[in-house]
């Protein structure tokens, strides 16, 4: 299920970083020169490593066995934090003016200097939390969908439960998606539930049928539709809103990624 490609690149326009199932880690540049490539750690996840990298305060944030921070141009550590690592990938916020690394079990590190702030915010089993609004949402299986909104300091840092709900238990491998008051989660059983982002109350939920597979891929928005892919390459468009409207059903090749857009183009 898990090779070893699964981390996605990150990109300042000028480079590109990637990590790899083995530990390596590696930049290049737009022209696909190589600038540095290093041993990060060895993956420790019975099922391989997947969380991608991400920049935040001009550093490089690698989460392998332990949250590192590297140079971006040289692949120099800069700061380790002691930090557990899932499957998701971290995000990044800002609290009083300070990057701050939100990893999916809910740890919070200050990317200044790896000072973890915070711990148990939340909880995503295999997927990533996301960020919309000064709000982190959680989806999980294994503990109910949670949002709490971000503090407004550093010290103590404590954030706010707005809600905590549970509309479908089964393994979210897909990270959800937050758009005009609804939060869109789908669980690899393509049971798809759409909350209001404000209160965690059910709009509604809809079964797929997407056929045999299951859903790695997280859901995507493009203008008002929102795209769910299946494993076994059934791609299927609805509608944002209240009801659940759908209107495209594709086939693909078989898929575990996400989509990007250019334009009017998905790629």
């Amino acid at each position: 299920v898990n090779g070893y490609a699964t981390a996605t690149p990150v990109s300042d326009g000028q480079h590109v970083w990637a990590i790899f199932g083995n530990g390596i880690g590696c930049c290049y540049d737009l022209q696909g020169n190589r600038l540095w490539a290093r041993f990060i750690q060895k993956p420790r996840n019975a099922w391989g490593h997947s969380a991608s990298p991400v920049l935040a305060d001009g550093k490089l944030i690698m989460h392998v066995t332990t949250m590192q921070a590297l140079d971006p141009l040289t692949g120099e550590l800069l700061w380790e934090a002691n930090v557990p690592m899932y499957w998701g990938t971290p995000v990044v916020a800002e609290v009083a003016g300070t990057p701050v690394i939100i990893t999916p079990n809910g740890y919070a590190v200050r990317a200044t200097d790896g000072a973890i702030l915070a711990q148990k915010i939340g909880n995503c089993t295999y997927a990533a939390p996301v960020l919309y609004q000064g709000v982190l949402y959680f989806a999980d299986d294994q503990q109910d969908w949670r949002a709490v909104r971000l503090p407004t300091t550093l010290e103590p840092f404590t954030v706010q439960e707005l809600w905590h709900a549970r509309p479908r238990k089964d393994r979210y491998y897909s990270s959800p998606v937050v758009h005009d008051g609804i939060i869109y989660g789908i669980t690899r059983a393509h049971i798809l539930s759409a909350l209001d982002a404000a209160t965690g109350e059910l709009v509604y939920e809809q079964n797929l049928t997407m056929g045999q597979g299951e859903c790695y891929s997280s859901l995507t928005l493009a203008g008002d539709r929102i795209i769910a892919i299946c494993d076994n390459g059934t791609m299927v468009v609805f509608a944002a809103g209240r009801t659940y409207q759908e209107i495209a059903r594709n086939t693909l090749d078989t898929c575990r990624a996400c989509p990007v857009f250019v334009g009017d183009r998905m790629y």
